[in-house]
């Protein structure tokens, strides 16, 4: 991490930085390339996370093609999270990504651009977690099937 942030010396947070409104719509921020990585997902069900936010810094990525990856990354976040994402960039795309990773509106790299749209709130939750047990036994038929297959083979 050096070599991103230099020589400033950095710690956990002591709580969790998940955003509860008044109307109980639970937010979580994510910041910048962070949204990259898969811890901040985890568990992300049990904590009933509403709606994802990325607030991003993309001008160190300059025009070439690193806008543009931390944008369809950000987008894939929100597909496998299963959640909406608002994702606020100060010179690179900002976006309103529904939860099935669908662009909803977005703006041009380096474009001030002014996003406005209505959204319903479905509390959703991720496919992988729900499934993981199905996944799992799927995999035991398959190793199952393969083993069958080759009994077969050499009995013949």
């Amino acid at each position: 991490m050096e070599i991103i942030s230099g020589g400033v010396d950095y710690q956990k947070g002591n709580s969790e930085r998940i955003i509860t409104t008044t109307d109980n719509l639970k937010i979580l921020p994510i910041i910048c390339y962070e949204i990259v990585f898969d811890k901040i997902f985890k568990n992300i069900n049990k904590k009933e996370i509403d709606i994802l936010v990325n607030i991003t810094n993309d001008a160190w990525f300059g025009t070439k093609s690193g806008p543009y990856q931390h944008f369809y990354i950000s987008r894939m976040k929100a597909l496998v999270a299963n959640k909406l994402l608002l994702r606020v960039s100060n010179n690179g795309i900002s976006a309103i990504i529904d939860n099935n990773g669908k662009v909803v509106k977005s703006s041009k790299l380096n474009k001030k651009t002014q996003l406005k749209y209505k959204f319903k709130i479905k509390k959703n939750t991720s496919f992988f977690p729900i499934h993981k047990i199905f996944m799992y036994y799927l995999f035991l038929i398959f190793i199952f099937l393969i083993i069958y297959s080759k009994k077969i083979k050499y009995e013949k």
